[in-house]
């Protein structure tokens, strides 16, 4: 669009230079008048527009176009036959000369107002001190050129007809602005900003004013002088429209905010409804594990620094005293004589982290209702049934998702574990998969990890996106792990295939985590990618306050994804040797990319091979996705 108005300011130039009409006296004073109540009203609209949301643009228009105005004016009537002899300089210096008065004025603060902008970019805010500096300036330079232009004897000569160039006073004014437009350009602001490019083209046309046309003038309104009087009122005319497109665009800002705030309201009401709603599946998860923990036949009890903090009512009528009377105490006092010593060694060699062989002892209570080791039988075969309601809240098969290949496997250290994995279909080619890991060990662990489960099946369906999901997730499980004292740890991926056969020929992939392992990418060119994102485990209440980042990244065909818990990474051997990352990530680097479960097998086999007779300290879970 610039090139193109230079184009037409040329062609112009080239065909008005072969014309010989000339206007009257009159007829400056009608354009002088239209131009000062222009400037007078674009001034006026501008500083609106600056003090409705400050910005330093429309402060510098408003005052320099008012100062314009108050020159304008000047101008009109010193050219005007009416006040002929009023001053101390003849006519014939007093139109070029008040005429540059205006001119310069305008150009010197075109140019200031970069240099002004240039030291207030970094500053969010507006302060006073550089509005009263701009007000001053203005102010100061309006006043130089009325003393100026009014009382200093000015030169006679302005037209020099044997010269190409008529006018060469004009060219001061030419320069001021090209360097103004040149700072204007340097901005880039002109690109997307309505004000900032209208502003421009007005620069463009502030040149042209002085070069080619006035600088051409070679006497009194002939057609070069009042083609520059036009394109003068032109200029004003753009900055009009300018401000006027940037006054509609706040206005309009300002009703999709009011819309926005009214939807965030309504959308509040909801989740205040729906938190309700979460809250009551996770009591009646809660309640549901409790009932089945309550009536097994097995006494079944729990033990946190030596004390007993659970127990069942089989447990309870085992032991032969009252639940309250249980709680609190330490185990020692229920365990028979014969067996302190040996069940005292056991339990500080467990506390200090050593791994005890084997696993199961018998002992007796101090009340000898059963023999311990018949009720080690009943208690397997009731975690056994535990492990198999928790392996039932796991999907049963992997999700046959399109131009999606998708191969998981999770294993519990012991019966009952505390890892999950899930998935949601979206629709539309976009897809969820989650991995967690609740801290902790046993049924306490199983139990969180039903919750989670339910937690995220249930607030996933809002699609909030990746960060708020977890968000939502840690506010909702706060409300459980205030209780139990434990988290869980999360990663979850979305991934959106709706560009993979477009142009663009990728899937976008956004990732969220919550203090698990890191994902994983591995191109189809075998390169390795961590994606370094990390945040507050889940049921802490500290990512509900401070939100989650999310981290994206772009698939190709043929790309790989994995998510894993801490159990891979962390997998011990014999020599108490660490998995650790830089092997697991070799071992990505070197795996196959054909399918997802040659991946993941290839994954398990060195895992399995590195660990050995080794028993599994810590739950194990891995889900590879393919696009």
């Amino acid at each position: 669009m610039y090139t193109i108005l230079a184009v037409v300011l040329m062609l112009g130039y080239v065909i008005l230079s072969y014309v010989r009409w000339q206007s009257t006296a009159n007829t400056h004073t009608l354009m002088e008048s239209v131009a000062t109540f222009l400037a007078l009203f674009v001034g006026v609209i501008a500083l609106v527009r600056h003090y409705s949301k400050k910005r330093l643009v429309f402060l510098l228009i408003g005052t320099g176009l008012l100062g314009a105005a108050f020159l304008d004016f000047y101008h009109m009537v010193v050219t005007s036959p009416l006040f002929v002899g009023y001053f101390p300089s003849a006519p014939s210096s007093m139109i070029p000369q008040s005429w540059l008065a205006s001119r310069l004025y305008l150009a010197t603060l075109v140019g200031l107002s970069w240099l002004i902008w240039h030291n207030q970019r970094k500053s969010k805010y507006l302060g006073v001190s550089v509005e009263i500096f701009v007000y001053v300036l203005v102010v100061g330079l309006v006043v130089t050129n009325i003393l100026v232009f009014s009382f200093v004897s000015l030169p006679r000569q302005v037209y020099y007809p044997n010269q190409f160039f008529h006018r060469p006073a004009d060219f001061i004014p030419a320069l001021l602005f090209l360097v103004a437009v040149i700072g204007h350009a340097h901005k880039k602001h002109w690109k997307q900003d309505d004000i900032d490019h209208w502003l421009f083209l007005s620069l463009l046309m502030q040149i042209a004013v002085h070069v080619p046309f006035m600088v051409r003038s070679n006497q009194w309104f002939d057609i070069m002088f009042n083609t520059a009087h036009l394109l003068k009122i032109s200029s004003y005319l753009c900055i009009l429209i300018g401000v006027l497109l940037s006054t509609y665009h706040l206005f309009k800002q300002a009703e999709e905010s009011n819309q926005k705030i009214s939807g965030t309201n309504k959308q509040l009401q909801r989740e205040i409804s729906e938190r309700k709603q979460i809250e009551n599946i996770l009591r009646e998860s809660e309640e549901k594990y409790r009932t089945l923990v309550d009536n097994i036949q097995d006494g079944v009890f729990l033990i946190q620094d030596g004390n007993i903090i659970f127990i069942n009512e089989s447990f309870a009528n085992m032991i032969g005293y009252a639940t309250e009377s249980i709680i609190g105490k330490s185990i020692n006092e229920f365990v028979a004589p014969e067996d302190m010593e040996l069940v005292i060694n056991r339990y500080q060699q467990r506390i200090t982290g050593k791994d005890v062989q084997p696993k199961q002892m018998e002992t007796e209570l101090r009340t000898a209702y059963h023999n311990l080791k018949k009720l080690n039988h009943q208690l397997q075969n009731e975690l056994d049934l535990a492990q198999e309601i928790q392996q039932g809240l796991l999907p049963s098969a992997n999700p046959h998702w399109h131009d999606l290949d998708i191969a998981c496997y999770s294993t519990p250290a012991s019966k009952v574990g505390g890892d999950l994995y899930a998935y949601h279909a979206f629709g539309q080619q976009r897809y969820g998969i989650a991995v967690g890991d609740v801290s902790g060990k046993g049924s306490p662990a199983a139990l969180l990890m039903a919750v989670t489960i339910a937690s995220f099946q249930s607030i996933v369906q809002r699609d909030l996106g990746p960060a708020s999901l977890l968000a939502k997730m840690d506010e909702a499980l706060i409300v459980y792990t205030n209780k139990v004292k434990q988290n869980c740890a999360f990663v979850y991926l979305e991934i959106d295939l709706k560009d993979l056969k477009n142009s663009s020929g990728f899937a976008t992939a956004k990732m969220v985590n919550a203090g698990c392992t890191m994902p994983i990418i591995k191109r189809r060119h075998d390169s390795v990618e961590w994606v370094d994102i990390g945040g507050m485990p889940l049921g802490v209440g500290l990512g509900s306050q401070s939100g989650y980042m999310s981290e994206t990244r772009h698939l190709s065909k043929g790309d790989m994804i994995i998510l894993t818990s801490d159990g891979i990474v962390e997998a011990m051997n014999l020599n108490n040797d660490m998995f650790g990352f830089e092997r697991f990530e070799k071992v990505i680097k070197e795996g196959p990319q054909t399918t997802a479960l040659e991946m993941l097998t290839h994954v398990l086999i060195e895992v399995t091979t590195f660990v050995g007779d080794t028993e599994p300290h810590d739950d194990m879970t891995i889900v590879v996705v393919q696009v």
